[in-house]
């Protein structure tokens, strides 16, 4: 019995698949993608169960929906009724029956390995023994129709007979999403055809994904781009030896999506962007991040999401310490606006469509035009204002620049889209993440002798840790008994000024740099309020994570922050700057016990209430996304080249030349015509 790596049950299984379960990781990435798709399926069927995976998977994704396992062998079925028992997940119906395309009786061969037993001898693993049992089709199974439903097949060859018994459930459900285990070697063990698996899947009118568990990659293989010859050819070349999973998507919402972040680090762009990953597949969408090399922190945590990762060299920021301009005639600043590699990367994974998570960074934006493909760019900070980046030209300017490169821009905050934008504009749509982290009850602090406060924030000048650092020393000298500490990373000059303040105020023994610590949840459990003192704050997630993890919020009256809180209501605002203020209000909610509980209820019902707001859902997202795919039209790569050089240069002919330079090294003469 094991807990498998990165899941919450456990499960029995055989001893000699312990380590790929506990620290390799069961089929890591289509887990994490199956997992997200159980949670609003409202049916799943696991044909060819073994013991039990893909099935407690389900449940611990959903509990209360419809999971029916099919499994052959009578051994298997007992185990997966014991997986179920020991985890205590009521919802799994078990059959102990082979899955095919007509019912009746079949002949299963038990073999060696309890994994590999099916309708036909497995080349691998020696029959043991030969058993009868009930034969059912997808009819038998009594789901109702217009039910989403999510299904896994592993059944060591015989893929095509159950694909053929799936297609009452296909054809009734309003979305099905299929994982399916491809193993060439069983595949022809049968005297089936890998094409015929292909065909089938593609008369079902899916988009199918070769998922590589191995590295966290996936790769679509369409049709329409290939014969079916090919792609059967193609998969089999990259199961090799052993096998790989299919992942198999509704063409007709389906959506591919390319991302850019600027970091591979875990601020809160970074940590959004897991969310927005985690959500987009939820409605079914395939994503595939890509993150400044050599990656960092945030590569697992994405893996682990279900994005696939590439990582990319060429990504400079456009944005500087000091207002300065781009130089055309300089090859490195040439690489700001257009990178090569990133054209060739986003070329390969031919997306549907292209995002950047970030203003500072323009080449996923360029490489979208260049490629003909949609793209959205997510403004998620002021630069100048909050983190004391400067882009190259002023902010309204560059809010022409991200709409000359966008079919949408999305901004987190209202504050954000006034920061860039002069008017409103039917492109520019608000749509902010809301955090998720586990939830808490209110801590009572009224008996407590020494309660604790946490700045969360990056080390950053705006993000005003002077300012809470100069609140508590006030504090402290009226006699009040609190602890401060700041969590975060960031820029070590600000760090230093930290000290300095600390010391300074003769505040070492209740003021203390926590650093940085990845899982919120241990940073929330360690407090009793949250300050979010930052002088410009383009949104400020940090404020929702701690009421959800129910603790009560302190907020300065800047930028986005009171967007989405409101003050008085959900947690108590003051002037930025004003350290008297701020002072007050952090006493308030540690010292009166029914203040501090009634703005985190609120505040808790208020976030709860959001979830129905389009700027914070995912459906709504996904709206716009499939709206951009349908309503974007060509753009020749000479378009983007005009704007760039109206924007940055007054000699056009220099900036035009190279690009189109860039243009013939990415794609020969015509691409750059």
């Amino acid at each position: 019995m094991v807990q498998p790596s990165g899941h919450n049950f456990v499960i029995q299984i055989p001893s000699r698949l312990a380590h790929r379960y506990t620290h390799e990781g069961y089929e890591p990435l289509s887990s994490s993608i199956f997992k997200l798709s159980a949670i609003n399926s409202d049916a799943k069927i696991d044909i060819g169960g073994h013991v039990g995976f893909y099935s407690l998977l389900a449940a611990s994704a959903n509990s209360s929906s419809r999971i029916i396992t099919v499994e052959a062998s009578t051994d298997n079925a007992n185990v997966i009724k014991q997986n179920a028992s020991l985890n205590e997940f009521q919802n799994i119906e078990i059959i102990n029956a082979a899955f095919r395309d007509r019912a009746g009786v079949a002949e299963i061969c038990v073999t060696e390995a309890s994994d590999n037993c099916g309708i036909a001898e497995h080349p691998r693993s020696p029959t043991i023994a030969l058993t009868r049992v009930n034969a059912i089709t997808g009819s038998d199974l009594c789901l109702e129709a217009g039910s989403s439903v999510l299904i896994k097949v592993d059944v060591e060859g015989n893929e095509l007979e159950a694909l053929k018994g799936l297609e009452p459930i296909i054809k009734a459900s309003y979305r099905t999403r299929l994982l399916l285990e491809f193993n060439p070697k069983c595949i022809k063990h049968a005297n089936s055809d890998a094409r015929d698996i292909i065909s089938s899947l593609i008369d079902y009118d899916f988009r199918i994904f070769a998922i590589n568990d191995s590295n966290f990659t996936w790769t679509e293989y369409s049709h329409k781009e290939q014969s079916i010859d090919d792609i059967a050819n193609q998969l089999t070349r990259c199961a090799g030896e052993d096998y790989l999973n299919i992942w198999c998507l509704p063409a007709t919402s389906a959506k591919t999506i390319c991302v850019q972040l600027h970091s591979p680090h875990t601020s809160g762009a970074e940590r959004s962007h897991i969310e927005f990953v985690e959500d987009m597949i939820l409605e079914g969408c395939m994503i595939n991040t890509l993150v400044p090399s050599p990656g960092g922190p945030i590569v697992p945590l994405l893996q682990n999401a279900g994005s696939s990762v590439t990582l990319v060299t060429d990504c400079q920021w456009w944005a500087h310490g000091e207002l300065n301009t781009i130089n055309t005639q300089s090859s490195s600043d040439m690489h700001k606006i257009c990178s090569p590699e990133i054209v060739e990367k986003i070329r390969k994974a031919n997306p549907d469509i292209v995002l950047t998570q970030t203003s500072v960074i323009p080449q996923s934006a360029v490489a979208a035009s260049i490629l003909g493909k949609p793209h959205i760019w997510w403004l998620r900070e002021f630069c100048d204002l909050d983190h004391g980046l400067h882009l190259p030209l002023s902010p309204r300017e560059m809010g022409n620049v991200f709409k000359s490169l966008s079919t949408y821009i999305f901004v987190n905050s209202e504050a954000v889209a006034n920061h860039f934008f002069d008017k409103a504009s039917e492109s520019v749509i608000i749509k902010s993440p809301l955090p998720r982290n586990s939830k808490a009850m209110f801590k009572d602090n009224s008996s407590q002798e020494n309660r604790v406060v946490g700045v969360v924030a990056s080390f950053q000048a705006g993000k005003g840790h002077i300012d809470a650092i100069r609140a508590i020393a006030l504090l402290s000298s009226r006699g009040f008994s609190i602890q401060l500490r700041l969590y975060g990373h960031g820029n070590p000059d600000q760090v230093t000024a930290i000290k300095n303040a600390i010391r300074d105020l003769g505040a070492q023994k209740y003021i203390s740099i926590a650093g940085h610590i990845d899982n919120r949840d241990k940073i929330y459990e360690q407090l009793n309020a949250v300050i979010v003192p930052s002088r410009n704050e383009a949104f400020g997630r940090v404020s929702i994570e701690a009421t959800n993890a129910g603790i009560p919020v302190v907020f300065a009256s800047s930028g986005g922050l009171g967007e989405a809180m409101i003050a008085g209501v959900t947690g108590l605002t003051y002037e930025p700057g004003d350290t008297k203020a701020l002072a007050d209000a952090i006493k308030d909610v540690l010292y009166n016990r029914d203040l501090g509980k009634d703005l985190v209820e609120r505040a808790k019902k208020h976030i709860c209430d959001l979830k129905n707001v389009d700027r914070f859902s995912s459906a709504h997202t996904k709206e716009i996304i499939d709206s951009a795919c349908a309503s974007h039209s060509l753009s020749a790569a000479s378009a983007v080249v005009s704007m760039l050089a109206k924007q940055f240069s007054k000699e056009q002919h220099i900036i035009h030349r190279k690009i189109k330079n860039t243009l013939n090294i990415i794609g020969g003469q015509d691409a750059a015509e």
